[in-house]
């Protein structure tokens, strides 16, 4: 994910010139996960397997610091925390008045682009993700150019809402160091949860790609429910945190009610726990670094 990577992949998508039909694949390159970060190997994902076998490879305090620190190798393996904010300030900056300014032929203006990722921070210090919803005084069709041009450049990934769900599209950023950066040292419960659901929704996107599988970035939302995270092989995942769990049983019910409508037999409620624990009607309360 280097800018080097940035401007190949620019390149392909805005001057190539040839189909190249079945002479070119492409793989969708994710930040490191917290297995390479630490030389293991790729975690055989499979959802049904028994949870009581299945214990995390990463502590809480491992895939905290991992969440913090996202998975670009610089910043990743930087000590100086002040050397990875550097980082983080020519990175944006050239990433917002370069690459996201070539999808715009004149009237580019950063300034929009830099009011979306304010409006990415305050959602996440609530613990929401990012809708367009949140963003005033633009108009809606100028305001999903910059939306569009953000995402073909892998700064920030849709979450689209479930068919039988009632939510509009959702982002997140691309990567949990670059919301950690942008948060700037805020530990609220809401930032402490925005960072783990981006940090595992990239853990669990690069483990599908790197098995050859794709994940599809939906979540749910009913009518009376709370919004379930990710939908993963008809799966609801929802992350909670550590006060969530005084209270399990509303989230339980929130993931059963999903469940119900998704005609899925299993659910997971993610938490910053050590051991799984196998509730009752099918939803298992697991680590976060459960699929790590």
């Amino acid at each position: 994910m280097t800018s080097s990577w940035y401007t190949i992949t620019l390149n392909f998508r805005l001057g190539i010139e040839e189909s190249l039909t079945g002479r070119i694949g492409i793989l969708h390159l994710h930040p490191m996960t917290l297995a390479e970060a630490h030389t293991k190997p790729l975690l055989s994902l499979s959802p049904l397997a028994a949870l009581s076998s299945r214990l995390a490879r990463f502590d809480i305090s491992e895939f905290s610091l991992g969440m913090q620190r996202g998975g670009l190798p610089f910043p990743l393996f930087l000590r100086d925390r002040n050397g990875a904010k550097l980082f983080w300030d020519s990175w944006l900056e050239t990433s917002v008045h370069r690459d996201v300014a070539r999808f715009f032929k004149s009237s580019f203006d950063a300034r929009i682009v830099f009011k979306i990722l304010r409006k990415f921070k305050e959602a996440a210090l609530r613990g929401e993700n990012f809708s367009a919803s949140l963003v005033d005084g633009i108009q809606a069709r100028r305001l999903k150019h910059y939306l569009t041009a953000m995402e073909d450049i892998f700064l920030i990934r849709r979450l689209s809402c479930h068919d039988l769900g009632v939510g509009k599209d959702q982002w997140i950023l691309f990567d949990s160091g670059l919301l950690s950066y942008l948060m700037t040292d805020q530990n609220s419960e809401g930032a402490t949860l925005s960072l783990a659901r981006t940090f595992l929704i990239n853990e669990l996107s690069a483990q599908c790609e790197y098995s050859n599988e794709r994940l599809d970035l939906i979540y749910y939302k009913s009518t009376k429910g709370r919004p379930i995270d990710l939908i993963w092989k008809n799966l609801p995942l929802k992350l909670i945190s550590q006060s969530n769990l005084k209270g399990i049983g509303w989230e339980e019910r929130a993931l059963a009610g999903a469940m119900k409508t998704l005609g899925a037999t299993q659910g997971f409620l993610a938490a910053p726990i050590e051991r799984p624990i196998l509730s009752k009607k099918g939803i298992s309360v697991v680590a976060w670094s459960w699929w790590s």
